[in-house]
This record gives C-alpha cells, sequence and structure tokens, in this order.
C-alpha cells in the first residue's frame, strides 16, 4: 500500500498546483490520513510544505 500511496502523491504533485495537493490526495486515498499524506508530500518536496 505505500508504494501505490507513495506513487499517487507523486503524479499529484506533479500535475496539480500545490494548493490542490491535500484535497486531491484525500480523494484519491481515502483510506490515509491527513498525516500519512502530508508526511510524504513533504519527503517528497524535500522539507517542510508551505501552507497548503
Amino acid at each position: 500500500m505505500i508504494e501505490r500511496m507513495d506513487s499517487v502523491i507523486f503524479e499529484i504533485m506533479q500535475q496539480c498546483p500545490e494548493v490542490e495537493w491535500l484535497e486531491r490526495c484525500r480523494e484519491a486515498l481515502p483510506e490515509c490520513t491527513d498525516g500519512e499524506i502530508l508526511s510524504a508530500i513533504e519527503i517528497f518536496s524535500g522539507g517542510d510544505i508551505k501552507a497548503i
């Protein structure tokens, strides 16, 4: 599941503006918590994320 989650989040980050990341990830990954999603976003973005 983690690999799928990572690939979905990474794809969303590549295709959507930053302000849409969390909402789109919530829609695509309803089984994941906001904390899991935000942690992956932070890792992929290389550090702290801006306000979403």
